[in-house]
């Protein structure tokens, strides 16, 4: 099950949507921030790594309570059941959940990032999680399943369950916009002093943009490569992708037999899950062989030009939007994105050697 490029058709619907979506979005990003902080005046730090799960779960199980709750004690009240009260109030847990799922991946890269204003990295992540579901929803809302069937779950459950699929959404998508953020303060490091430094840094964020989704394929692979590399020697995070990627490429093919469960879960955001372990492996065995400065840099343009390329053959083949799930496709593509991104690491390791190999030998004219 694989993604390629969008439909050039579909730029303009898309590009009109969004800034629609970036109101709401600057709104659940402002709360995550609010959230942030209070979350960081934790004085434990295990407290402050577990609470936004716990505070997500408290609000994904009491979402259709505290929603008739309101309708109960307000809903009989004119003047705000026609003012926008009512609707802000509906709509505290899912931006709480969104809020929780955008801050519970941050302590993985925290000490990585080393930023100085962190709320800035949870307020972007917060905006971009935003507009990605909502545009992602409004998506699958128009396609032909518009309901979660009976017999698949109890109605009363479906809140809950959507508003898990968005926590884990939004946590993904949180962990590419770290991973992407992360790879542009090591590109700030090494343009230090460069006079032109801005409106590089300026075209790497455009060009990102261009390229979604590889660009979350990318970042999120450069954050899990932050967050495995701690791991004991190169083995063991090795094995855990490569686990990660046949136990994923399972689980989506089995989840996909499930007619409306797209409503709970964005198929999406599993193909780029699996894409982003399966361009890390290579790179944890190139690593090594690449200035430490650059590996951000490069495990992000490799994921980047491996997911690209593989859209390409996609398109190029006519398979179609989105590839058959099942196991064996998606860990075929799989597979060629490990063949890809290893082309692009060991060019990326070469230009960086010779970028920084002397002119001419010592001695010479």
């Amino acid at each position: 099950m694989y993604t390629p490029l969008f439909d050039p058709s579909m730029l303009f619907p898309i590009l009109l949507l969004a800034g629609i979506f970036l109101i709401p979005s600057l709104c659940i990003a402002a709360w995550a921030s609010v959230l942030f902080y209070l979350i960081e005046k934790i004085p434990q730090k295990w407290l402050r790594t577990t609470a936004p799960f716990a505070v997500a779960l408290i609000f994904i199980v009491c979402a259709l309570p505290l929603t008739r709750f309101i309708y109960t004690t307000f809903g009989q009240n004119g003047i705000l059941m026609a003012g926008p009260f009512m609707e802000i109030l509906t709509r505290i847990p899912l931006a709480t959940v969104i809020a929780m799922g955008v801050i519970a991946p941050y302590p993985l890269i925290r000490k990585a990032l080393a930023l100085t204003r962190e709320w800035v990295a949870i307020f972007a992540a917060a905006t971009v999680a935003g507009i990605c579901l909502f545009l992602s929803y409004m998506i699958i809302a128009f396609g032909p399943h518009t309901s979660i069937p009976s017999e698949l779950i109890d109605a009363s459950y479906a809140q809950a369950l959507i508003l898990l699929g968005q926590f884990i959404g939004a946590a993904v998508i949180a962990a590419a916009m770290f991973g992407s953020i992360l790879s542009l303060v090591h590109a700030d490091r090494l343009l230090t002093g460069h006079r032109r430094r801005r409106g590089i840094l300026a075209a790497i964020c455009c060009t990102l943009i261009l390229v979604l989704p590889a660009a979350g394929t990318g970042g999120l692979a450069v954050f899990l490569w932050q967050a495995l590399h701690r791991l004991h020697g190169r083995l063991v995070p090795i094995c855990t992708a490569i686990l990660a990627v046949i136990l994923l490429s399972l689980a989506g093919s089995a989840l996909a037999g499930l007619a409306g469960l797209e409503l709970v879960i964005n198929f999406t955001i599993i193909t780029i899950v699996i894409m982003a372990f399966a361009v890390m492996i290579p790179f944890l065995f190139m690593a090594p062989g690449i200035r430490a400065d650059w590996h951000p840099i490069i495990l992000l343009a490799g994921a980047v030009a491996a997911d690209l390329l593989l859209s390409l053959v996609a398109v190029g083949l006519r398979l179609g939007e989105r590839l058959t799930p099942d196991p064996m496709t998606m860990v075929t593509f799989a597979c060629g994105g490990i063949i890809l991104a290893a082309c692009a690491y060991a060019a990326g390791g070469y230009l960086v050697t010779r970028r920084n190999l002397p002119s001419s030998l010592p001695g010479e004219g």
